[in-house]
């Protein structure tokens, strides 16, 4: 029986070709997949809006949104972890900086999932911001109401097909949007308790991963050879490669 010509429709040639097309296709669909799971999310951290607001940061945060694609005006909602004295002074003076018609606010202990999406469906923000004073309690609170995963949704996962949400977080904020909450163990500001995981019903260590799957940032009054000591103490929980310590007037984005 004579064997098929190489480039028959059914031959070997054929199928060789069938071959490398679907081997190509699962190339291009790999470097995409690759390219959503690092896609850029756009975060401004820093320790206390007090200590950077005026016109650098204001400009700072305009120029984010406007990178996520949002080039009308902000819409802020603010949320807290619990309730402060300052809470609404807090949220007046964002909406003031920045000349917003209206800042929202969002206390999460009172927000169950169901809640709070349909509360952020109607406000529709384009940056989320999140204050907290200990990184366990907001980390518990954010995962009770739900806001670890819409910001899934909304700050990581849409700025590659898209427009993205701005995730500003400051103090306890700041530390939740890293890998790892085992850094909020130390202290990085003398004479100032080290938050305590007893904050939360379930401490977890993990958190928002915003920045990568290794990467934390948090704030400290320590000198250089104060943070060179203390590293070397703990070289695990604060490796250098993994964590960026900055001074209270640094904002990271």
């Amino acid at each position: 029986m004579p064997c098929r010509h190489m480039d028959s429709p059914f031959g070997v040639g054929w199928y060789w070709r069938q071959y490398l097309w679907t081997l190509g296709g699962m190339l291009v669909l790999g470097r995409m997949v690759d390219s959503l799971s690092i896609a850029p999310r756009h975060v401004c951290l820093l320790s206390s809006y007090e200590a950077v607001r005026g016109p650098y940061f204001t400009a700072l945060l305009d120029q984010l949104a406007e990178q996520a694609g949002h080039v009308d005006e902000l819409k802020v909602v603010v949320c807290y972890d619990s309730p402060q004295d300052d809470t609404k002074s807090h949220a007046q003076q964002i909406q003031q900086d920045f000349s917003l018609s209206s800042c929202n606010t969002i206390m999460l202990r009172d927000h169950n999932p169901i809640s709070l999406w349909e509360k952020l469906d109607q406000i529709d923000p384009n940056v989320v911001w999140i204050s907290g004073s200990n990184p366990f309690g907001l980390r518990y609170q954010l995962r009770t109401s739900g806001l670890d995963q819409w910001m899934y949704h909304h700050c990581a996962n849409t700025l590659a097909a898209g427009k993205g949400c701005v995730y500003v977080g400051e103090g306890a904020g700041a530390v939740v949007a890293g890998a790892s909450l085992r850094v909020a163990r130390f202290a990085l500001i003398p004479e100032t308790p080290s938050p305590s995981p007893n904050a939360a019903p379930e401490p977890q260590f993990f958190g928002l991963g915003l920045l990568g799957p290794d990467k934390t940032v948090a704030f400290t009054t320590l000198s250089i050879e104060e943070q060179t000591q203390l590293r070397s103490s703990s070289p695990t929980d604060l490796d250098s490669s993994h964590l960026q310590l900055l001074s209270n007037d640094q904002v990271y984005v």
